[in-house]
């Protein structure tokens, strides 16, 4: 069996769901999780008894840190954008954090076709 390295690491642009409908909406650019850091986000996983298999809030805190690489159209309350930096994440509202963290989680996880491989 010959292994291939994974080629889906490809970012993409995600508009959250509050957004879809603004003239305007924030735009975030995530980037998928390669597989170290993806083991990484996945050693912070723990079974609830009640809730199953949840992440925690260090492990969405990794996928954040490694999977958002840019954004347009994220303003401050004045209507001023606020330009991306890793410093600035911390300024966005914790739902958001959780629905992108979600997101790089998601893009993150190989196909059928990678499995094969």
């Amino acid at each position: 069996m010959t292994i291939t390295a994974f080629s889906g690491l490809a970012p993409e642009k995600y508009i959250p769901r509050s957004e879809r409908e603004e003239d305007s909406p924030a735009e975030f650019t995530l980037k998928p999780l390669n597989g170290l850091e993806y083991m990484e986000v996945i050693g912070q996983l723990i079974n609830d008894e009640d809730l199953g298999w949840q992440i925690t809030g260090r492990g969405l805190r990794i996928a954040i840190s490694y999977g958002v690489i840019g954004w347009t159209e994220f303003n401050d309350a004045d209507g001023k954008e606020i330009k991306f930096s890793k410093n600035n994440v911390k300024l966005l509202p914790s739902v958001i954090l959780g629905e992108l963290a979600d997101k790089i989680i998601n893009i993150s996880e190989i196909g059928e076709a990678e499995r094969k491989n």
